[in-house]
């Protein structure tokens, strides 16, 4: 597969033309924007006589909802957009 390192080349192909603000192709070699996505969780549990009997947490990734990449591999081969905005909550009860 190809991979496409020139801006011209890249602004013209629907497949990866929305990514190019989040790319660096001038760097040698091209590289994924840094960018900060930020986390957070927390979470609480209940013990009796030092057991426990339930728990409960909450998480939110990517709290800003910033659109960003990352890639474990070259610029758009391997890469990935990072999800949006997602928040989970877990209860878990111990028997």
């Amino acid at each position: 597969m190809a991979n496409p390192s020139h801006t011209a080349e890249v602004a013209r192909d629907p497949d990866f033309s929305d990514l190019l603000p989040y790319v660096n192709l001038a760097a040698n070699p091209a590289r994924v924007r840094p960018r900060t996505v930020i986390d957070c969780g927390a979470g609480f549990e209940r013990t009796r006589e030092g057991r426990r009997r339930w728990d409960i947490s909450a998480q939110v990734s990517n709290l800003t909802n910033r659109t960003a990449l990352y890639n474990f591999q070259s610029v758009f081969v391997g890469t990935r957009v990072v999800q949006p905005v997602t928040v989970g909550l877990r209860f878990r009860a111990y028997f």
